[in-house]
């Protein structure tokens, strides 16, 4: 098991909601964060929160759909840290359109965010991860991403998530055999992910709403407690089956 008290953790889209709960979480257990966003000054007060619990914590802004942001994370990472523990691919973007009034353009960003950049950041520690025989990785779906988008202007997003559960299902039978476990989040509606025009559309209330809290103590729980048997396992914070 990783061992996150002095370890490493890459965690995207850590300005804010689930992203910003997951690095204060790995904080909190004493891990050394390197955190991604598009946004300086939220990352930096996501850093800055972090540091409160003695972390050290470098903040880069960039777009992790970019293979150039993943390659300059993860190095920046090594060369701080010597290695990487933990990768958390939690950056997403969200559209609410029908499907047939989708502009290509916008249906080519959600895809390149949602499951270009785990691609890029997996493929980036990958490596290291398993020439070392220790490692995890965590990838934060949906629930749309299990059984479909609940409203039907949410089909670029479905897709999206669906394609990360596979890609993390896949990745995780490619890195077994070298120590290295790889699990899936799904939660279903989070009341306080944020919200904006084009991004994380606020949730309809529903009494399977998680915090991102909810979802941060969910990663925890797979990085500490589920061992490499368990490697693949998507943990399904709408439908939960334990």
């Amino acid at each position: 098991m990783i061992d996150l008290d002095g370890g490493a953790a890459i965690v995207t889209g850590a300005g804010r909601g689930i992203g910003r709960a997951i690095a204060l979480a790995l904080a909190a257990e004493g891990a050394n964060l390197v955190l991604t966003a598009r946004t300086k000054s939220e990352i930096d007060q996501t850093a800055a929160a972090a540091r409160n619990s003695g972390s050290r914590v470098l903040a880069i802004p960039g777009d992790a759909a970019c293979e150039d942001t993943a390659q300059t994370v993860v190095k920046a990472a090594m060369d701080e840290f010597g290695a990487v523990d933990v990768l958390i691919n939690n950056a997403g973007f969200a559209i609410t359109s029908p499907t047939y009034k989708t502009e290509v353009e916008d249906w080519d960003r959600v895809i390149a965010v949602n499951l270009r950049g785990p691609f890029l950041f997996a493929r980036a520690v990958a490596g290291q991860m398993a020439g070392r025989g220790s490692g995890v990785i965590v990838g934060i779906s949906s629930a749309a991403g299990l059984r479909g988008a609940p409203v039907h202007s949410m089909g670029a997003y479905a897709a999206s998530k669906f394609g990360l559960v596979g890609f993390d299902e896949s990745l995780a039978e490619s890195l077994r055999e070298f120590g290295v476990r790889v699990f899936t989040v799904c939660p279903g509606p989070v009341s306080d992910a944020g919200a904006s025009a084009r991004r994380d559309p606020p949730p309809e209330p529903n009494p399977r709403s998680v915090t991102s809290t909810d979802v941060a103590n969910a990663v925890l729980f797979a990085i500490k407690s589920l061992p490499l048997a368990a490697s693949g396992r998507v943990i399904d914070l709408y439908q939960p089956t334990f």
